[in-house]
């Protein structure tokens, strides 16, 4: 069973706009949280099936004779309980909501083959830049890498496009109270989510550093591992309340408290979701292309973000 891949989920989606009911949810803990002992059925004053202790499992892209995991030498990253679709959403609630008491953040999804060693150095090279915004650095090095180059020589074109726009910081005080939506995403409910789609429980200090205290690997095609998809996460966390929500294979679904409410503020955000992933504006499948103009009226008043990296 890999309940942690992609089979159990749909297509992304942006939620549905309006009124969504929401429910007030502190995103801070003051310490990450201590793991329940295997067997446990209540965390947070929430009753869950008897989970247990996790350490992630290698990701590898071809099995090979003699190739052995090290799984058992890695650390834990998170506690597991193997809810059904019908209970999930009200035990992701309530535990949420405890999170500022537990320091344990809920995450739908499960074991399987998306994470690899939390722990290893993290020394990936980057050009210096010239703000120290985290989140504008990995989504400038996305930028980046999109430049054209010339099909037959395989040299860069010259540049054409303006200067990447930067990611603005936000200047209101971060807010550790958030009222987030209850809205759902495509990638659950009956029609997609297998008969068991669990709980992971990280502990944390913010939901935001999940996918980096994990070592989350699901957008490896575009070169982003959990370290960097944590610095994007934390600066929309901040700006918009959003928090995670869901962590599959290679989707991410994220409930937005303070989406943009205007198509102008929208278009900002809808450039950043372009430069870390393309593949909601280019579907792998029978659906058609997606403009920026359409995806960004899509992003005003979403209270569901949904990302896929195919």
């Amino acid at each position: 069973m890999d309940i942690f891949g992609d089979s159990i989920w749909g297509a992304p989606s942006w939620g549905t706009p309006g009124n969504a009911e929401t429910v007030d949810i502190a995103i801070r803990a003051k310490r990450p949280g201590e793991f329940p002992a295997d067997g446990e059925t209540n965390v947070g004053g929430v009753e869950l099936p008897a989970g247990l202790a996790l350490r992630p499992e290698r990701y590898t892209i071809w099995e090979r004779e003699g190739i052995t995991t090290l799984s058992d030498e890695l650390p834990h990253i998170g506690w597991y309980a193997p809810t059904d679709w019908g209970t999930t959403p009200d035990a992701w609630l309530g535990l949420a909501t405890a999170f500022k008491r537990t320091g344990l953040w809920p995450v739908v999804g499960g074991p399987g083959n998306r994470c690899s060693d939390p722990e290893r150095e993290y020394s990936v090279e980057r050009p210096s830049r010239d703000h120290g915004n985290e989140a504008a650095n990995v989504l400038q090095g996305c930028w980046d890498g999109m430049r054209l180059v010339n099909r037959e020589t395989g040299e860069p074109v010259p540049e054409t496009r303006p200067l990447f726009p930067g990611v603005p910081q936000g200047t209101a005080p971060v807010v550790f109270v958030e009222k987030v939506p209850l809205a759902k995403s495509t990638h659950w409910g009956a029609g997609y989510a297998g008969a068991e789609a669990g709980l992971l429980l990280v502990p944390a200090t913010r939901p935001a550093d999940v996918p980096r205290l994990v070592g989350w690997s699901g957008a490896g095609n575009y070169d982003l591992d959990g370290h960097e998809i944590s610095a994007v996460l934390r600066s929309w966390e901040e700006r918009f309340g959003a928090v995670l929500y869901q962590l599959g294979g290679t989707t991410i679904t994220l409930r937005v408290a303070r989406p943009p409410t205007t198509l102008s503020a929208a278009q900002v955000i809808m450039e950043e979701h372009y430069l870390l992933y393309q593949d909601n504006f280019c579907p792998q499948d029978d659906r058609p292309a997606v403009s920026h103009e359409d995806y960004a009226k899509r992003l005003v008043n979403a209270p569901v973000w949904d990302f896929w990296w195919d």
